[in-house]
């Protein structure tokens, strides 16, 4: 692993009921910046608003990384959710060559209409200070079949047709999560905004969205510095949505 401090204090389970609980439960000379808690298995991994992330034991990445961005100011929350994304989004791309990944806003990663991979991020701040950040992050790597409760699931297995080594992948992601944590370090955060904003899924494309009882047809124009979802509509209205305000009405898979 070729980095300076994420992935270097990693730890092992082989079961447990959250890697983010874990993280959680750990003290701060247990856990310093970059620490990496991977499973096996996760008998209730967590998903955004409750939902549960499933995973095939032994088949898939169920990971959370520990970062404790103190140089960042709580308003710009949404420049770190960005670069674990695109750190995703990069490293699935790695292993699928001939086919491209996107960021499905505002914690999915995509390949076509079906999701890959997801993001689960929880964070404590004291005054001004960020004080501990954790990326849960789940990747669908070797699992080849899904139940009827994932019915646009996909894995790197079904898209490339190869096995992948799951400790080279552990690998690649620490690599990229380092490079763009170092860059938001550096306060490049156009550099993160605009590679955000070239892998973001449906970014221009006229869709269907359902926004309570109301569908709306629009299309995305970007997502703010606050991490909110602006939507241009037919009539030129530009539309900001957080998080579970909208959602995205698919085409039948």
């Amino acid at each position: 692993m070729n980095t300076l401090f994420i992935g270097r204090r990693l730890i092992r389970l082989k079961s447990v009921d959250s890697t983010n609980n874990f993280a959680a439960s750990l003290s701060l000379s247990d856990a310093p910046e970059g620490t990496l808690i991977i499973a096996d298995e996760q008998t209730a991994g967590k998903g955004q608003f409750g939902k549960i992330w499933q995973a095939e034991k032994g088949m898939n990445l169920t990971a959370t990384v520990i970062l404790r961005p103190v140089f960042l100011s709580p308003e710009k929350l949404s420049y770190l959710n960005k670069a674990v994304a695109i750190s995703v989004c990069q490293t699935v791309q790695t292993y699928l060559k001939s086919t491209t990944t996107v960021i499905k806003w505002p914690n999915d990663i995509f390949v076509g209409d079906f999701k890959l991979a997801g993001i689960l991020t929880e964070n404590s701040v004291r005054g001004s200070q960020i004080v501990s950040y954790l990326a849960g992050i789940g990747i669908n790597v070797n699992q080849e079949t899904f139940d009827n409760n994932s019915p646009n699931a996909t894995s790197i297995i079904q898209q490339s047709k190869i096995r992948t080594d799951l400790n080279h992948l552990v690998d690649t992601l620490c690599e990229q999560l380092e490079a763009n944590y170092l860059k938001l370090r550096a306060n490049d955060l156009s550099y993160i905004d605009n590679l955000y904003h070239s892998m973001l899924y449906k970014k221009g494309v006229w869709m269907n969205f359902s926004v309570g009882k109301e569908n709306i047809r629009g299309k995305i124009a970007k997502v703010d510095s606050l991490g909110r979802l602006i939507i241009e509509t037919e009539d030129g209205r530009l539309l900001t949505f957080r998080n579970g305000e909208i959602q995205y009405v698919f085409p039948q898979l």
